[in-house]
């Protein structure tokens, strides 16, 4: 991933705002594994926690600089005021200046901010490495948690079913009595009609909703779509350093699978139906011996 450090680094002349720009280029950078550091091994962690260490202490030094500096405006200052009373009293002006000093502790502070900006990027660039080094450990820990959620999410299925089931059941009986409350009181049904709230009709805005309110069969029918697609496909493969990659790399290839049917058929349109496939490989067959893609159109197996 090619980030802008060099083009700052080159770009921009040393000092408060390089340092600002450094350091949010790399904390972006380095957001995904800060967000998922939670679960990931204790050297990648050791990694992040560094990393932010590096961070905070770079831009701890800011407030150094800002005082050199104000310390060094200060000192310039006194200097000429002390070699204009000089000058009026016919006496030389002082041949040693307060600013002397005052900028060499300024250009000290920012000889500091450019170290730090090093030891940022070499934080940074620590982290990245521990990432590498332990991809596949963490990649590992990844897969099994969604392995584990995915079991966990199916047996509370029957719960949720239930749960969602009563949550519909109450929302259509609230419309119903809503309904037959109304349509037997006309002088209620008036009164409630012209209910208004901040210049709508409140009423007719709650009964509309009711009526397009997303139903809880459709919204179970969905979770269990997702949960139908198998997460098997997460242990399929290996990075280098895992001791199965090389088990895996070998096994034979079920070419039945979904995904991986998905992986060999192209997102063309097929030329005897005209329909695009290979956005979902449900409708596709291959062929056994040159596994090349075959539609399975209404008509006749198609042409791809």
């Amino acid at each position: 991933m090619k980030m802008k450090t060099d083009w700052i680094a080159q770009r921009m002349p040393s000092g408060p705002d390089r340092l600002r720009a450094l350091v949010d280029e790399l904390e972006a950078d380095a957001g995904w594994i800060e967000d998922s550091a939670a679960t990931s091994p204790a050297a990648v962690q050791k990694a992040v926690d560094a990393f932010r260490g590096a961070c905070a202490d770079a831009l701890g030094r800011l407030d150094a600089l800002d005082e050199a500096t104000a310390a060094a405006i200060a000192a310039r200052a006194a200097d000429v005021e002390a070699a204009a009373a000089a000058i009026r009293e016919g006496k030389p002006a002082p041949s040693k200046l307060r600013v002397t000093a005052a900028r060499t502790v300024e250009e000290a502070a920012l000889i500091g901010l450019e170290a730090h900006e090093a030891v940022v990027i070499d934080a940074h660039r620590a982290l990245t490495e521990a990432v590498r080094d332990n991809w596949a450990a963490w990649r590992r820990t990844l897969a099994q948690g969604a392995l584990e959620a995915d079991r966990e999410a199916k047996r509370l299925l029957p719960q949720l079913a239930a749960v969602l089931s009563e949550r519909q059941a109450n929302a259509v009986s609230v419309q119903q009595l809503d309904d037959e409350v109304t349509g037997r009181f006309a002088a209620l049904r008036e009164q409630v009609e012209a209910d208004e709230r901040g210049g709508v009709r409140i009423y007719a805005a709650v009964r509309r909703a009711g009526q397009l309110y997303f139903d809880g069969d459709e919204q179970l029918a969905e979770i269990q779509e997702n949960l139908e697609e198998e997460l098997l496909y997460l242990t399929e493969w290996a990075p280098p350093g895992d001791p199965h990659r090389e088990k895996l790399l070998t096994k034979p290839v079920d070419y039945e699978l979904e995904w991986v049917k998905a992986a060999l058929v192209p997102n063309l349109i097929c030329r005897d139906c005209g329909r695009r496939v290979g956005e979902t490989a449900a409708d596709v067959t291959l062929d056994p011996e040159t596994l090349k893609p075959i539609h399975n159109c209404a008509r006749l197996p198609g042409r791809l």
